[in-house]
């Protein structure tokens, strides 16, 4: 084998989160050939507590960010009555894939002790043996956690489109 993988410990992880979503938007009506509608969205998703006795400090939390406003903004344009321009723009906000929130609270230090040897390190089991108990691993056990300044991903989108009827019907 090139690299033996193997965990030790509870591989459980039980959490839940809270997610808080309002979005308001209203449409104003600028002529009756143009449409503009504005939006804005909250989204604020709040991570579990962690295990405050973890060996790593950033083991400990998870970064939740109240601080996700979304606005949008669209429109919509009949220059004739074949033709219809629309167009919008928005800020969206990523969350943060569960499973690795899971992995977090997992491989925390403590809770899972995830090791990683090759087959030429001192104690290594000769194929197809694994590990008897992490005491007799001279390497030390993997470790998932976020960075204090984590943030879920932002992104802008925007679209432009036209749609023109080329026949009657």
């Amino acid at each position: 084998y090139s690299q033996l993988q193997q965990s030790f410990g509870n591989n459980v992880a039980d959490h839940r989160t809270n997610s808080l979503n309002f979005h308001a938007q209203d449409d104003f009506k600028i002529s009756p050939k143009f449409t503009l509608s504005c939006g804005l969205r909250y989204e604020y998703l709040r991570y579990p507590s962690l295990d405050p006795k973890a060996p790593l400090k950033d083991s400990r939390t998870a970064r939740s960010d109240p601080h996700d406003v979304a606005p949008r903004m669209g429109f919509a344009w009949q220059p004739d009555d074949r033709t219809v321009v629309r167009g919008g723009f928005g800020i969206f906000y990523d969350t943060i894939n569960l499973r690795l929130l899971s992995q977090v609270i997992r491989q925390n230090g403590s809770n899972v002790l995830l090791y990683t040897i090759a087959p030429t390190d001192a104690g290594a089991p000769l194929f197809p043996d694994v590990l008897g108990s992490p005491a007799g691993t001279l390497s030390k056990p993997s470790v998932t956690t976020f960075a204090p300044d984590f943030k879920a991903m932002r992104m802008q989108q925007a679209n432009l489109q036209a749609e023109r009827a080329v026949g009657r019907d």
